[in-house]
């Protein structure tokens, strides 16, 4: 029984929790301007052009996505959290071909030192989305697009994601002492 207790309490002790959060852009109104807007533990802009939720019908099927107003943005999409512990970002990023266009994802940290990054190259002929992930500690923000032959950021985004670094659960240590607790006092009675 003991044996049980103490078992138990270390998988509880040891266990631990990420957060995960998934953007899709579903919740909003095709047209509808986000840039800056505070959405599930982060904000997005772009250089200081507007981006604005598009409806993928004509493009990519359904579903909305994201892209920037004008669609010319000389700057990258950006990502800012207001989350501590960001250990993980994925985003879909993608082109209605015209162009070739090098896909890229960066990560920093709080004092702008680069973290990680994932790239892809795409064809002109191209149509849809590639996912780009980077994992690293303590992501305070990314940076996302691409450079096409244009020299423009005229990209689409999608699916935006990212987890919070694995927290130990304080009531597992609990859990723990007690065992430990109750295994002392056995002790003490057998002797």
């Amino acid at each position: 029984m003991i044996k049980t207790a103490i078992a138990a309490a270390l998988f509880c002790a040891a266990g631990s929790i990420a957060s995960a959060v998934t953007q899709d852009f579903e919740s909003f109104s095709e047209l509808d301007v986000i840039t800056g807007l505070e959405i599930g533990g982060f904000s997005l802009s772009a250089g200081g052009d507007d981006i604005m939720v598009a409806n993928g019908g004509n493009y990519f099927g359904t579903g909305n996505f994201i892209q920037t107003v004008p669609f010319d943005n000389l700057n990258p999409y950006r990502a800012d959290f207001s989350v501590a512990g960001v250990s993980m970002v994925s985003v879909d990023i993608g082109d209605n071909n015209g162009d070739a266009d090098d896909l890229y994802l960066f990560a920093f940290d709080a004092a702008d030192n680069p973290l990680a990054f994932d790239s892809v190259s795409i064809l002109d002929t191209y149509i849809g989305f590639k996912t780009l992930t980077v994992s690293a500690a303590n992501i305070s923000y990314v940076l996302f697009g691409g450079t096409g032959l244009d020299g423009n950021n005229n990209l689409y985004a999608d699916n935006f994601s990212y987890e919070t670094a694995q927290v130990p659960l304080p009531a597992g240590g609990i859990l723990l002492l007690t065992a430990l607790l109750g295994l002392g006092a056995a002790k003490r009675r057998k002797s």
